[in-house]
């Protein structure tokens, strides 16, 4: 039995085409509870139920656009797989993530929903220093449509890097990425690992904004080069991305990449 607390609060980009029109302050705070099962070193089961309260309210742009404000509950089952030598930046391994929820109210949302999301991470070590790695995950909201606090994003680091942080949303989403990290440097203990440089390709793409109606499906993809600490913080990465049509930004994150 796994009780918890949360508080979050974050800027989230709204989009109309590819111009960005507004910021909103995304603010939640909430609890749940999880029972989980151990099956074995490498793998967990835990289902629960998860209450928050939420609020979305314009920043920057777009002046009038209303504040939405209420509570969201959902029912959420998850099964872990983690044969990865390491939790923040691996060289050999597989983890997989299936995700199934059950959305009884949120704002936005007029009647219960169901979701369910499964993320793949995979690395092949070509040597003592370099390995290959590939991600595909996928999700998709069923007999009904995501309200805000539920829509699947892409965009921003790890999620298509040449594009802003949830540039693209929809009821489903695809995305896959494939390159390589090879070791760079050896850190000082009392810091962290090592530093490691690395360029991968990235796909995907997020669509169907209305009940039963996929849309239109446009797969955009990004090129990307950088650098990755793994830290006595976490993995730390610098990336510079720039798709085929143009689009190019500069990244840095903290935190779980893979």
């Amino acid at each position: 039995m796994a009780p918890y607390a949360f508080a979050s609060k974050f800027a989230r980009n709204s989009f109309t085409g590819l111009t960005r029109i507004a910021i909103f302050g995304d603010e939640r705070a909430g609890g749940g509870l999880d029972l989980g099962l151990a099956a074995g070193r490498r793998s967990e089961v835990r289902i629960g139920y998860e209450i928050f309260d939420g609020k979305l309210r314009p920043l920057v742009g777009a002046a009038g656009l209303p504040i939405l404000h209420g509570s969201a509950g959902q029912f959420r089952a998850r099964y872990i797989w983690d044969g990865q030598d390491s939790p923040s930046v691996p060289s050999r391994g597989t983890r997989a993530v299936a995700t199934v929820s059950r959305v009884l109210q949120s704002p936005g949302v007029s009647h219960p929903i169901a979701q369910l999301e499964v993320e793949t991470s995979n690395f092949i070590p070509l040597g003592q220093k370099t390995s290959l790695f590939f991600n595909i995950s996928g999700g998709s909201t069923f007999h009904g449509s995501a309200g805000p606090f539920q829509v699947f994003e892409l965009g921003g680091p790890f999620r298509l890097g040449a594009y802003f942080p949830d540039e693209f949303l929809g009821n489903h989403y695809v995305y896959s990425s494939f390159g390589f990290r090879r070791e760079l440097y050896r850190l000082p203990q009392l810091v962290g690992k090592r530093i490691y440089w690395g360029g991968w390709y990235e796909a995907g793409a997020a669509f169907g904004t209305a009940i039963n109606d996929p849309g239109p499906v446009v797969v955009r993809g990004t090129f990307n080069l950088g650098i990755i600490a793994d830290t006595v913080i976490g993995p730390i990465a610098l990336a510079g991305s720039v798709s085929p049509t143009g689009q190019s930004r500069v990244n840095f994150s903290i935190g779980r990449l893979f």
